[in-house]
């Protein structure tokens, strides 16, 4: 299975990358679908989600993103938005958003084509004021534009709307070809709405002047009660659309789609897959004599490593038809055309090496050992060239953790090494959500190894997300070991790639007996 086939199955890690990509914050947990305008929030998913919550998942991310980047929100402060011209502008306004992102990334129409033609090639109810059949053909014929498939739905929708409003369906036509053609930004949508909503309106006036024959013939019927609920006539139908709330009116893709995830959503949340999020936490230097402890110990691994790499970024020279002229060959010339100089290739460690600190209540004896065992580990790795590490504790905010599963970065790839790496624990141990959120920060890094280095000294608060994270992870290329605090539950998670420790002078030995196999690893 390709890495791209695999991305795909790991849906926490789809909608982060997805969200990287189009520079747009997304969260993942808790049971409610939505956006604030800056940020994503999708609902935890199931450990074993199908192949149509992906795509609803992708078409989501998708949508969303598109209004993030692209509409401006603020035309509809105006007073005179109505509910129903709010309605028509989000129509227009979510084909606008989504052709702009999909010129931009051509990889998301595909998404976004799919989610079209899954919500809009349904078998459509039809509603009981048939008022509502113009937002629906409105809505069916913007979205055939992109996806061909929709156009059956939009003329059986189309046909009913025509029998019952002729005139304002030719204008409605006549505005959505305008649409077509000049939709650039929010307020071209808005002013089209508008356009649409006074077409509605006029409509509504015009009908207003001629006799309601259907109702009364409806009224008089025999047999007929007035506790018989009855539709209502074009005439009235089109008033009360004018005067509906925003509650009385279809809903938008993106509503649609929000409700089938939330429905996806298990019922004990820590039997899902969720992703932590980034928060605060003090952070403070290590004690001066915690620190040069912590150097000593170091040392002897940062020696062990270098030592065991050197010959694998050792470069030689040798031999070659072309490159510096080698005048040491020269007395070969006749016989061996080898008689210049060529740079041996470079063979790099290019590595990255993320390490998650366990700092939940439970490491309050042990976060001392923890911290400079961290920093230690961090501190040999950082000097060695080829290699990039990372540092994230988790939880971070407790308050936060209590809402959602957080994450505090330490340390960036990339960033110079500092000493703040001493914490308070507290909280909780949201393993799982930590590596899916380190695997999406690493996923998009360049170098061609990664590792992830889990800290810890307990059980995840939910074993089944860690265990499908790393589960994921491993089938992504990612590579996983662990260091025990005092505590063999690592050793159960990650069998045959963890060790204990009980104290800083085990640091180095052990360190370099779990990563000799992985750095000397093609």
């Amino acid at each position: 299975m390709n890495k791209i086939t695999e991305l795909n199955r790991a849906l926490p890690l789809v909608a982060s990358v997805l969200g990287k990509k189009y520079g747009v914050h997304v969260q993942i947990g808790g049971n409610t679908a939505c956006t604030d305008g800056s940020i994503i929030r999708l609902p935890t998913l199931p450990l074993e989600p199908d192949g149509i919550l992906a795509g609803l998942l992708k078409g989501y991310t998708d949508h969303e993103s598109a209004h993030i980047r692209e509409t401006d929100f603020e035309v509809l402060k105006d007073k005179d938005v109505t509910p129903l011209i709010k309605n028509i502008w989000n129509i227009f306004e979510d084909w606008r958003v989504e052709n702009k992102l999909a010129e931009r990334f051509p990889g998301c129409r595909t998404n976004l084509c799919w989610l079209i033609e899954h919500e809009f090639t349904k078998r459509m109810k039809k509603p009981k004021n048939p008022a509502m059949q113009i937002l629906n053909y409105l809505l069916l014929a913007v979205r055939a534009w992109d996806v061909k498939a929709v156009e059956k739905n939009r003329d059986i929708v189309g046909a009913f709307t025509q029998q019952a409003y002729p005139d304002l369906f030719d204008k409605l036509n006549s505005l959505l070809e305008q649409v077509k053609v000049d939709c650039h930004s929010s307020k071209d949508a808005m002013r089209h709405a508008n356009n649409a909503a006074a077409l509605i309106k006029a409509e509504s006036l015009k009908l207003d002047k001629e006799p309601e024959k259907q109702a009364e013939n409806a009224n008089n019927n025999s047999g007929q009660t007035g506790n018989v609920k009855r539709s209502p006539s074009k005439q009235q139908g089109i008033k009360q659309l004018l005067k509906a709330g925003e509650g009385d009116l279809p809903r938008g893709l993106g509503e649609i789609v929000a409700e089938q995830l939330e429905g996806a959503v298990p019922r004990n949340l820590s039997m899902g897959l969720s992703m932590a999020v980034e928060a605060p936490k003090t952070l403070i230097p290590l004690d001066i004599d915690d620190y040069y402890k912590v150097r000593r110990a170091s040392a002897a691994l940062h020696a062990r490593l270098h030592s065991l790499l050197q010959s694998k970024t050792l470069v030689r020279r040798s031999g070659s038809r072309h490159g510096k002229l080698d005048t040491g060959r020269l007395y070969r010339l006749n016989h061996d055309p080898k008689v210049f100089l060529r740079n041996g290739e470079k063979q790099g460690i290019n590595t990255a090496v993320h390490i998650l600190l366990d700092c939940s209540s439970s490491m309050r004896e042990r976060i001392g050992l923890a911290s400079q065992a961290c920093y230690g580990i961090a501190n040999s790795l950082y000097k060695i060239n080829g290699i990039s590490v990372g540092v994230t504790a988790f939880p971070a905010d407790a308050r936060l953790n209590q809402m959602c599963a957080t994450v505090c970065p330490m340390l960036k790839h990339g960033q110079s090494l500092h000493t703040n790496f001493c914490l308070r624990p507290s909280g909780s141990t949201p393993m799982g959500e930590a590596i899916w959120w380190a695997l999406a920060q690493c996923y998009p890094l360049t170098e061609n190894r990664k590792i992830i280095l889990i800290i810890t000294d307990g059980k995840s608060d939910s074993v089944e997300n860690t265990e499908k994270a790393i589960e994921h992870g491993k089938r992504l290329g990612f590579e996983f070991y662990g260091i025990g605090i005092e505590n063999q539950n690592i050793l159960g998670l990650l069998p045959g790639s963890s060790k204990v420790i009980t104290k800083l002078e085990e640091l180095s030995s052990t360190m370099f007996s779990l990563l000799e196999s992985a750095m000397l690893k093609s």
